[in-house]
């Protein structure tokens, strides 16, 4: 999926329905939280979800105290809403969704100034350190993640405050979150188990380190006039398999 961490409220002012459209050329589905659809023994679109709704987006950044005087961007006291949107210049869709975010959030008074570098530098930039310690040198970013599968805890697993340093571009940590984590790694009821990965969606939704603009299908093509007699191999229906046919 595409992702972008969010800041002061822009998140209503972001129509990943257009975002799909345009960057993905509708051939991925509109993001809902942190876990993708194929999960579907796991799945389950998050009650606070954040639709399109620009005016809602004013509102809140109004009643916040953020200020407008004419194009620029909103401010209070000596702050702006302006903020670096880096992006993968390698990726096309990846550029088109960073604009998109531009577009759409400059309607609100929130600048994001896209930053096209390189796979490395993006990189360089997520996990640089300062004397042993972490100092990442970014205001938000558009990246993907993908996942195991079959089970949702490759996914669930970024966010969580021991990643901090290795696989966590975030930076987020939640003692609650962590907590639930370890609990559904050993929770073998299936019923418990799809209550704690809620509960976790809903705190990742409430806190947002990520807003999921779209998640992408795994497309492949083959030469029917050379491969043939090719047979279905999947787990039991519910699960769900991003591999599947």
């Amino acid at each position: 999926p595409y992702e972008v961490r969010p800041d002061e409220h822009f998140q209503f002012a972001v129509d990943r329905e257009r975002i799909n459209e345009i960057s993905a050329r509708g051939t991925s589905f509109p993001g809902h939280g942190l876990l993708p659809s194929y999960y579907e023994a796991w799945y389950e679109q998050p009650e606070e979800d954040y639709p399109f709704d620009p005016d809602r987006a004013n509102q809140m950044l109004d009643d916040a105290g953020w200020t407008r005087d004419g194009d620029g961007p909103r401010s209070k006291g000596d702050q702006a809403l302006s903020f670096d949107l880096f992006v993968r210049a390698e990726s096309q869709p990846d550029l088109q969704a960073a604009r998109l975010v531009a577009e759409q959030t400059r309607e609100i008074g929130v600048e994001f100034k896209v930053q096209p570098v390189s796979v490395d530098k993006l990189t360089e930039i997520t996990t640089r350190q300062v004397d042993g310690k972490m100092a990442p040198e970014f205001d938000t970013f558009i990246w993907g993640w993908g996942g195991d599968p079959y089970d949702p805890s490759a996914l669930l697993r970024l966010i969580t405050t021991d990643e901090i340093g290795n696989l966590s571009d975030s930076f987020y940590s939640n003692p609650e979150y962590d907590r639930l984590f370890q609990e559904q790694t050993g929770e073998f009821d299936e019923e418990q188990r799809r209550e704690l990965i809620r509960q976790m969606v809903a705190l990742a939704q409430r806190d947002l380190p990520y807003l999921v603009l779209t998640e992408d299908p795994n497309l492949q093509a083959y030469r029917t006039d050379r491969v043939a007699n090719v047979e279905q191999v999947c787990p039991r229906g519910d699960r769900g398999d991003i591999i599947c046919e």
